[in-house]
């Protein structure tokens, strides 16, 4: 019974995603994106800083939520809900270029051989 007073609680206030036990409304949505437009210069990171302090969205300890929030506002545009700024960095992290062994030739994986493959996210270093 009380996860059906649930459901039609969060249909009432027009819920449209659930990020991290955060409700996403319309309305939400709709600040999202008006942050976005008053600042179109800003990086992803600031953004969710931004994001995080209008909603007072804090850790126990008091730090911001900003990972979080990113991972919020990625989801939604993924899910076209917000059009967020291209990303100005890439993640330099070697682990993503990994190639299963075998698959380059060599023993090990490869920068070449990621690329041969097609694995995205590899930088050439």
């Amino acid at each position: 019974m009380r996860s059906g007073r649930r459901i039609a609680t969060l249909l009432a206030m027009n819920a449209i995603a659930f990020y991290r036990g955060r409700t996403v409304t319309d309305a939400d949505v709709d600040f999202i994106r008006q942050l976005i437009a008053d600042h179109p210069t800003l990086s992803r990171r600031a953004l969710s800083q931004k994001l995080c302090e209008a909603w007072d969205w804090k850790q126990p300890n008091g730090h911001l939520r900003d990972m979080v929030c990113r991972g919020l506002m990625l989801k939604l545009h993924r899910e076209q809900l917000i059009e967020l700024p291209p990303p100005r960095q890439r993640n330099p992290n070697p682990l993503a270029c990994r190639v299963p062994r075998g698959a380059g030739g060599g023993g090990g994986g490869s920068d070449a051989a990621a690329r041969q493959l097609g694995v995205a996210g590899c930088l050439a270093f």
